[in-house]
């Protein structure tokens, strides 16, 4: 996972243009994959998680952990979109993805009774 953060940071536009991105689209998606970059470390541990607590047998958890992240994601986003008028465009989203990611992944790598 390292490998492949590192591989997107050092050659974001090769990346992105092997993707299929166009002229047109190369700097937003160039800014969209360099804040998507610090999470995909976190994202890693929740998705794997995920995936083997559904397989210990605790479905409902699993996907409690998948649910509230994505609820406080919605809360957030409306919260700084809306009622504080956060003006960080593109960032800001970013960084309530990532609380999202480390909600999930914590509560993921949390050894609870599943």
């Amino acid at each position: 996972m390292g490998l492949l953060c590192l591989l997107l940071a050092s050659a974001p536009e090769t990346v992105v243009r092997l993707l299929g991105s166009s002229d047109r689209l190369l700097p937003h998606t160039m800014d969209y994959l360099l804040w998507l970059i610090p999470g995909i470390f976190f994202l890693l541990f929740e998705s794997i998680g995920m995936m083997v607590i559904r397989l210990d047998g605790s479905p409902k958890y699993a996907m409690l952990c998948n649910v509230i992240p994505s609820v406080i994601n919605i809360v957030l986003d409306w919260y700084f979109s809306y009622v504080l008028r956060f003006c960080w465009d593109l960032q800001g989203f970013f960084v309530n993805i990532w609380r999202q990611i480390r909600v999930g992944s914590s509560a993921v790598v949390t050894p609870k009774s599943w």
